[in-house]
This record gives structure tokens, sequence and C-alpha cells, in this order.
């Protein structure tokens, strides 16, 4: 059995380093809001420039494996928070990549939905429902650390902060 759904390209996480991850995933703040002269509340924001940043944490016996990684290098990962999408059509695009072996499906009353085919990011149902799938990013490293604790717990925490490219 897996430690973590988590997933990283390069460094990882050995043995007894990753047992209850916490990844926080939120959107990058792009553009402005602004009110118009009519009191409209409008934004600067790109379609284009929908972005997220993470932080993955961690805390066991070992810290993950970062030597050799540094700050501005590109990593791949196999995020473990989900991202949800309805379909009101039987066929969707999802706007991420997803993890292989993540999608599932349900309906409005929470029964599953047949996946019938996902080709790349196109998905179909056999119906209409929800889509959820762990998004696969290409990601930036912006920080990272790691803490021991000699004594007590002999614990290490450890995290890495990366934002999409």
């Amino acid at each position: 059995m897996e430690e973590t759904c988590i997933s990283l390209s390069i460094g990882g996480l050995p043995p007894f380093s990753a047992r209850g991850c916490h990844q926080v995933l939120t959107p990058i703040a792009t553009g402005e809001t602004h009110r118009t002269v009519n009191g409209e509340l409008v934004t600067t924001a790109s379609e284009l420039h929908h972005k997220y940043q993470t932080v993955i944490k961690g805390q066991d016996k070992l810290p993950i494996a970062i030597d050799r990684l540094w700050k501005g290098q590109n990593v791949e990962v196999g995020c473990m928070q989900r991202l949800w999408q309805k379909a009101d059509e039987a066929q969707i695009e999802l706007s991420r990549d997803p993890v292989v072996s993540s999608l599932v499906a349900i309906s409005q009353d929470r029964e599953p939905v047949e996946v019938l085919a996902i080709e790349g990011r196109k998905v179909t149902l056999a119906r209409p429902g929800f889509v959820g799938y762990r998004p696969y990013l290409v990601m930036k490293i912006t920080d990272f650390g790691y803490e021991t604790e000699e004594w007590g717990k002999a614990a290490s925490s450890w995290f890495i902060q990366l934002e999409e490219v």
C-alpha cells in the first residue's frame, strides 16, 4: 500500500516520509477587480492566466528527498487534491491533465456514473453528472524546507511550495 497518492517527477517520497500528507491547492491571483462607472464589478484577468499554486506538507520519520532540488526547478506533480467539474453533457473536456486512474464520476444523487472513454482531457460518460480527478500539473519550485527533531517524536517535517508554469 502506498503512503500517499502524491507523486513528484524529481526528488521523491522515501518510505516513512509521506504518511498523512497535506496539500493546499489555490488559484494564483492574476489581474485585478475594479468597479466601472456604473458600479459593475469587472476583472482584468485572462483565462489564459488561470494557474494554481500549491503547498504540500508532510511529517513522518523521514523527510522528502529534496537533495538536488532548487528554487526555480520544474517538477511534474501528481496532486492529492481532487478537482471537480460538472458535466451537463455526456462528454466534457477537463481543464487539466488527469493523473492516470484518478478519474471518478458520480450523478447528482451520488450514484456512480460509468466512464465510457478517456482520451487525454476528453471524457465521455454514460450520462451527465460530476467528474472528479487529481490533476497532473507541471510546476516550478518556489520554496521548500525541512525540519528534524532529534529526541521526543524523532520526526521530520517538510514542505514544498510550487506554482504552475
